[in-house]
């Protein structure tokens, strides 16, 4: 009980100095901000990645001096090393080390990753030590083992091998990696400085806290804001602060979650790991919303912060939900740019962004074209068909663009698709008679093979329906009237739902009284069943564009066609709800055309 005692006073003693396990400010903060910079990271990510692994020894959950009980913490946050803590102590660069920053960079989360890069760097600074008292007892005082200039082969090991996890992160977003400017003799002039009087403290304990920070630490940090302002002239100089609550907020699920295996097998031993497949979510396939309000004012901030091509990137991989911002799209719309975002789009698959870029930027005086061009030879299919796509529907195109047009739907048309492949390519084939017999003929047969699987028919059948719909441009008995006539055959074979649920085709046209010379022919008893049955299940279902199709193909009878009632009493039910509003127009003309009323608003 005594030795505790002797102990515990100690320990008030000792907890008079802030970072007393740990690398200071200038081991920590410092560093790593030099080395994201130099890595080629923002000042901006620069300075969140530095202060999430300088904040690690600050907060009450992670900091490395609760006592008596801290001896966990210790060991996940300061001493990563076996659980046996009789026993366990600290060496650099072991699997217990990398085991964290390994689970960071899977999981893609920078807040994880700083935290990570503070227990890695501490287990340099910490070797040979261990959990339970840490470099309590370290001699000749307890802050020995965390000064750079006491232990330059360690220091300039630990900065070596913390760019090597930076360099992993860029790559596992996408990122080129940076050839570092600041060469070993940097580092190694930062283990030269010593404060002049750091040798005042070389007794168990400081005189005081004041008195280290002014006399040791501060001397130290002041050499580092000196050379930053010199490596990196007219960058703001960088301040640790507490970080946002959002960062905390983060903060507080990663440490919720972090974990540290009890045995070796466990542990993740890569250098380095990359980024799991799972992580990579790419957006929905519908485009962004051009009108989407910026709402994250620090990811707007730190893309114009950064060079055009590294802002591209961001905005690819992190923060497409800005591409609507006009300062963004201002700095970003050149050449150079264009180049730029749609490579990163398609190395973060996610070719929702090119479509939305070519599709709402103004491009006006670049060459959209040949930069699309360029991407038919993607070996991203979905990249390689929404150019196709896009080149599909330009105003001009040259012989050689043409050429490569129609070899990207010829090829697909020769190779086998996925489900996902058909599902994906059936929203971008080209519906105009005109595009697709001078510019995509090949994607007749591309749909047509699609009509043997359940899960793209629906969609294939009203793709070539409206390949021949329009008349006015091809004869009736031209080419694709044998289109047409599968496509309705295969359309009138669709059950409700899921004639409804392919709605966003416009298949519902396949139901229109094409056949008007006639008065409630067979015909229009067969499809104006189909639509009753139709309109009753989008409406269940609260599918508003199944009920607007089926509104327009209604739209096309009149009043001589009989019209069932019942379908009639169902459009009056719809007008009548507020949730429906906005098909009001397109509901009051069907009904106008079948009953021959007048229907108000």
């Amino acid at each position: 009980m005594k030795l505790r005692t002797e102990l515990l006073l100690l320990l008030g003693i000792f907890l008079c100095v802030p970072g007393a396990f740990a690398y200071d400010t200038d081991g920590h903060f410092y560093t790593v901000y030099v080395i994201a910079m130099d890595s080629g990271f923002s000042r901006a990510e620069a300075l969140e990645i530095a202060t999430m692994v300088e904040y690690t020894d600050w907060d009450t959950r992670t900091d490395a001096i609760r006592w008596p009980s801290g001896d966990e913490q210790r060991r996940l946050y300061h001493f990563p090393c076996d659980s046996a803590y009789s026993a366990a102590w600290t060496e650099r660069h072991s699997a217990w080390a990398k085991h964290n920053v390994n689970m960071a960079l899977k999981a893609n989360n920078r807040t994880k990753l700083g935290i990570a890069i503070h227990v890695y760097q501490d287990s340099y600074s910490h070797e040979a030590y261990g959990p339970v008292v840490g470099h309590l007892f370290a001699s000749p005082s307890v802050h020995h083992p965390d000064y750079p200039f006491r232990w330059p082969d360690t220091y300039m090991g630990m900065t070596n091998l913390v760019y090597t996890i930076l360099e992993q992160y860029r790559a596992n977003n996408g990122l080129l990696p940076v050839t570092r400017q600041l060469l070993a003799d940097f580092y190694l002039s930062a283990t030269k400085f010593e404060p002049p009087r750091w040798r005042e403290h070389t007794g168990v304990w400081p005189s005081s806290t004041k008195d280290y920070n002014e006399n040791n630490l501060q001397p130290r940090l002041d050499w580092w804001k000196a050379q930053i302002a010199i490596k990196f002239a007219g960058v703001a100089l960088p301040v640790y602060q507490k970080p946002a609550q959002p960062i905390l907020d983060e903060f507080t699920k990663v440490v919720g979650a972090y974990a540290l295996p009890d045995n070796e097998a466990d542990l993740d031993k890569s250098q380095w790991a990359k980024s799991n497949d799972s992580q990579f979510v790419p957006l929905t396939a519908a485009l962004i919303d051009a009108t989407l309000p910026v709402t994250n004012a620090a990811e707007l901030a730190r893309i114009m912060e950064m060079p055009i091509k590294w802002g591209a990137r961001r905005l690819a991989t992190r923060a497409a939900q800005l591409g609507s911002d006009a300062s963004i799209q201002a700095r970003l719309t050149n050449e150079t740019a264009l180049g730029a975002l749609l490579d990163s789009a398609e190395l973060a698959e996610n070719p929702a962004l090119i479509a939305y870029i070519v599709n709402y930027w103004n491009w006006t005086q670049i060459d959209v074209a040949s930069q699309l061009e360029l991407r038919l030879g993607s070996e991203s299919f979905k990249t390689r068909m929404l150019s196709a796509a896009l080149l599909s529907t330009a105003s001009t195109l040259s012989d050689p663009a043409l050429i490569k047009l129609r070899a990207a739907y010829q090829a697909a048309a020769d190779s086998p698709l996925s489900a996902a492949d058909r599902a994906y390519l059936v929203d971008l084939i080209p519906t105009d008679p005109e595009q697709i017999a001078l510019r995509a003929p090949a994607a007749v047969g591309i749909l047509r093979g699609m009509l043997q699987y359940p899960d793209s028919a629906t969609g294939a059948a009203a793709k070539l329906y409206l390949t021949s719909v329009d008349t006015s441009r091809l004869p009736q008995d031209g080419p694709y009237d044998s289109v047409r006539l599968d496509a309705f055959n295969a359309l009138n074979g669709q059950g409700a739902q899921s004639a409804a649920k392919g709605a966003r085709y416009w298949i519902i046209r396949s139901y229109e009284d094409f056949d008007g010379e006639v008065p409630h022919s067979a015909k229009d008893a067969s499809r104006l069943a189909a639509l009753g049955a139709i309109w009753t299940w989008a409406d269940l279902a609260g599918d508003i564009e199944a009920l607007r199709a089926a509104a327009v193909a209604l739209s096309s009878y009149d009043t001589h066609d009989a019209v069932p009632t019942p379908l009639v009493d169902a459009m009056k039910a719809s007008l009548a709800r507020a949730d429906l509003a906005d098909l009001g127009l397109d509901i009051r003309n069907a009904l106008q055309a079948v009953t021959g009323q007048t229907f108000l608003p």
